[in-house]
Order: structure tokens, then sequence, then C-alpha cells
């Protein structure tokens, strides 16, 4: 079984031969359109099988573990070796019928690694240990995670231990925790698939397996979904609403060393017609961490439950019984999102922002940026703001809509997007976009918002103001950059701006 001993030469050996078949996230899209297991999927998966070609290896391994279908004895021995097919049967990760091979274990590719988890097949229901694979969340959990050398990671709810891979990249040694065993036994069993050292694991529940350790990276993909279930260990936390997340999040706090990181993605209920920050504000308020709070979604509740239940053979019951769950706790909107922290002795700063519904790639750069940024606003004030020559970053893009008006174009709209890091908008305007034209790196803002005639709806005094209150956002997100250094402002005297605005972007 898979809790034996990974070590054995043949799980490496294994992972060579689906890499020298070009097993990888680049051939699994170009062959079936994913590099994530479709067993849960059987028509795109016949799709996908009609695609693949027999007698070829890369194509034998795709079909057997990927899509989950049964394939000859002789070709998946062809693919791998007679004695690794053996050592598979012996782990349980294939078993066999006559002279044909049924997988029983798949296998995800993402970032030049193999990851091996449980398959889900539509129709079965899940055990309660289950192991999932490379779906959205831990994908988007590795994008938000920032890449500094580090001495010592947690990775925290483990899983297939995705997160713990990574870190070896940059880490000299990386904890692995999860309170399923076989998420441990797939966690060590990864790391020698893809010839990597093997994490230490321990298993039990959240952080009682650390007592006062401390980290300097911490990433965390809980089971943080809004449930009044316990069956299901990557999903249900048997605790009630949201508090899984915000014990998660302040905790993390406490585990972190002086400057270290932590990356949770986290699930949260807020009224419907309450901010959807003032939860996650709640929870990182006096932890003594630097902040940044994304959202990606909002949910009502039947949309909510319905995501997570979508697979459950009794759907209707089981809708009913999440929507009075949620009913009774009051909850009328959920959010999903994710915390990023930062331990830092001093007043700490807390930011917001909106995530776009986009893929996201590595956005370690943008964080750093972000969490530079941030930490000089807090120690710079108004009037050393207006003194300082900001220049946009390159890292985005500005796009403007028009409407046709009387034989011409009329800008209906403008806002910057990034490109690359956080997918991250901001709503310009007419005014915002006439600074951003003349943000050069040359000129102080002060200087800059004394050439800007006011706009509809604006009076002189309230230039300055506005400038000052767009340009900390842009800045503090990272779409602008200072250039060079700044005048000296002694002797210049300050305009009354609301600090207020610059403490809690939202966006």
């Amino acid at each position: 079984m898979l809790g034996s001993d990974v070590s054995h030469p043949l799980v490496s050996q294994f992972g060579d031969a689906l890499r020298r078949a070009g097993y990888s996230e680049a051939s699994l899209r170009q062959a079936v359109g994913t590099s994530s297991s479709l067993m849960h999927d059987p028509r795109g998966s016949e799709v996908a099988r009609q695609r693949l070609a027999a007698g070829n290896a890369l194509h034998t391994l795709i079909k057997a573990f990927c899509l989950g279908i049964p394939v000859p004895r002789n070709e998946l021995t062809h693919a791998v070796g007679a004695a690794t097919v053996d050592y598979l049967v012996r782990l349980a990760l294939v078993t066999w019928e006559q002279d044909t091979l049924i997988p029983l274990v798949a296998i995800d590719a993402a970032q030049d690694l193999l990851i091996a988890h449980d398959p889900a097949r539509r129709g079965e229901p899940l055990m309660g240990d289950h192991v999932i694979g490379l779906g959205p969340a831990p994908r988007t959990l590795a994008a938000l995670t920032v890449r500094l050398k580090a001495r010592r990671v947690l990775d925290l709810g483990t899983g297939s231990g995705i997160q713990a891979l990574l870190a070896l990249n940059h880490c000299d040694e990386v904890v692995a925790t999860d309170i399923n065993p076989r998420a441990l036994a797939y966690t060590r069993f990864n790391a020698a698939l893809n010839r990597l050292a093997i994490p230490m694991t321990r298993q039990g529940n959240l952080f009682e397996p650390l007592a006062e350790e401390a980290f300097d990276l911490i990433v965390a993909n809980p089971p943080y979904v809004l449930s009044p279930d316990s069956r299901l260990r990557f999903r249900d936390s048997g605790m009630a609403g949201d508090e899984l997340s915000r014990t998660v999040v302040r905790e993390a706090a406490r585990h972190l060393t002086d400057g270290g990181f932590a990356s949770i993605l986290v699930s949260w209920a807020h009224g419907e017609g309450e901010a959807w920050q003032a939860p996650l504000a709640s929870w990182v308020r006096g932890v003594g961490c630097d902040a940044l709070l994304l959202r990606f979604r909002t949910y009502d509740p039947v949309t909510y439950a319905s995501l997570w239940i979508k697979e459950e053979p009794e759907f209707a019951e089981t809708l009913d019984r999440w929507l009075g769950y949620y009913d009774g706790l009051g909850i009328r909107a959920m959010s999903s999102g994710a915390v990023i922290l930062r331990r830092r002795s001093g007043v700490n700063w807390m930011r917001s922002a909106q995530m776009l519904s986009t893929p996201i790639q590595d956005a370690s750069q943008h964080l750093l940026r972000i969490f530079d940024a941030s930490s000089r606003l807090s120690r710079m004030t108004d009037i050393e703001l207006l003194e300082q020559r900001f220049r946009p970053h390159p890292s985005h893009r500005i796009h403007r809509t028009g409407i046709s008006r009387g034989g011409s174009y009329v800008v209906e709209e403008q806002y910057l997007e990034t490109i690359g890091g956080v997918p991250i908008r901001v709503s310009l305007g007419e005014f915002g976009a006439r600074l951003l034209e003349r943000l050069d790196g040359n000129r102080s803002l002060r200087t800059l918002a004394s050439q800007l005639t006011p706009t509809r709806g604006m009076t002189a005094g309230d230039v300055a103001r506005s400038a000052v209150q767009l340009v900390t956002q842009l800045f503090a997100l990272g779409f602008l950059e200072i250039d060079g250094s700044a005048v000296d402002p002694r002797g210049i005297v300050d305009i009354d701006v609301d600090r207020r605005e610059r403490s809690l972007v939202t966006s």
C-alpha cells in the first residue's frame, strides 16, 4: 500500500519513465486540454481518448493516469518497465484483471512536478480521507506564495504535497502537516516520484503538531469551506461557519518569524450590505503582521453550497441541509479569497483588493512590490508623498472603452490591469487618466497636481487630495514605482488629506 517505503528506487524510476515519455503540464494540455485528471468527467475523458493513439508510451500514460482508462498490461509495461508495473501493483496504485491494468491513482502535472493523488470518478462517492489533486485552489495558492530564500517552511494541510515540493526549491527545511495520514503518504510518494528530498511530515489537526515552532514561510490550503459536515477531510473542518479560516490566519501569524510571510486560502461569511473586507480585517487586527486581503469571488448561499456538493449523490437533500445550516447562522453572503501576511514589528498596515477571475501565474515579485510599497507608504507623510516622482511600472496595461457619439468616440471607461502577478484592476476615471499620462518620473506629484485643472464636480482644492488618494492606491498595488530621490520636503506647507484613505485601500 502507499504508506510503505516510498524511498524505493522504483518510485523514482516510475517518475523518470513518466518524464522520459514526455508526461508534463505542456504535453497534457496539448493532448487533452488540461494538466489535471479528467477521471471525474467521463464525457471529457472519452473525447480525449479518441485523440490518443495506441502503442504510444505518452498516450498510454495519459490514458491510464489522466483519463483513468484501463490499458493493456503490455502497453504500460512498455512505457514504464515490468518491475515498475509490479511495484505499482504492490502499492495498490494499479490493479489488473487478466491482461488489463486498471489505474487506482491519478497523476497531475504542474511546474515540472508530477503529483499523484486519489482519482475522483463521477457517480462514485469520495472516501472521507480522499486526497485531492491540482485543482484551482492549490494552483492559486502556489502562485500567491512569496518565493524568498527561507530556512524553514510550513505546508499546513499539505494534501498531495504540491506546496511542500515547490518550497524545496528555496528553503532548507520543509514541514508538511495534515490530519489525514494518506495525504502525508502521498506527499512522501510525490517527493520520491520527482526525485526530491522527502519533507518532514507530521500528522495532526492544524497547528497542533507544531507546538511553538516558528517558520519563515507558511502556506495553507486548509478545509476552509463553510460546511455543516465533517465527512470529507479536505473540505469539512467540523468548525462552525468561518471559524476554521479565522483560526488559521491568527495562528499562522503567531508561528511566523520576524519578516516571515504566510499565504492562506480562506472563505468567510459577511452581511449582504457589509463590506467584504470587514471580517478579514477583524481577523488580522492586532496579530503583529502587515496584511494583504484578496477577494476572489462573493457568493449567495445557494451558489456557494451547490459548488461544493455538486457530486453528492443526494444533491437536493444535501442542498436543503446546507442552506438550513447557513440560515441558522444568519449567513446571507460568503466570499472566497486569500490572506497574505508578513510579520513585522511596529505599526502594521492592511490593504485589500479584488482579484480578477483570470488564471494567475507566479505572483511572488508582485507581492513583494506590494508589501514594500505599502510599508514605504506607512512611513511616509502626505507632504513627503507629494514630493515623490512616480512613473508607471511596466507590468500593467491600460484599457479604454468608447462609445460613438456625434460622429466621434467618447471614452466611456478607463482602467488599469496588471500583466502577470496578482490579477487586479483599478478604475481611473477622467481625472485619473489625465494624471497617469503625466507620471513620467521627472516631476513631483505636487508639481503635476498643480498643473491639472479640476474635472467636472471637482474644486481646485480637490485636485491634490484626489491625486494623493489615487497615487497611493496605484503605488500600493504595484502599478507605480518611485523614480529617483525626492526633493527635501522641509519648509513646504502640508495639505489637508484624509489619512484614513491611505490606511485601507479597497478595490
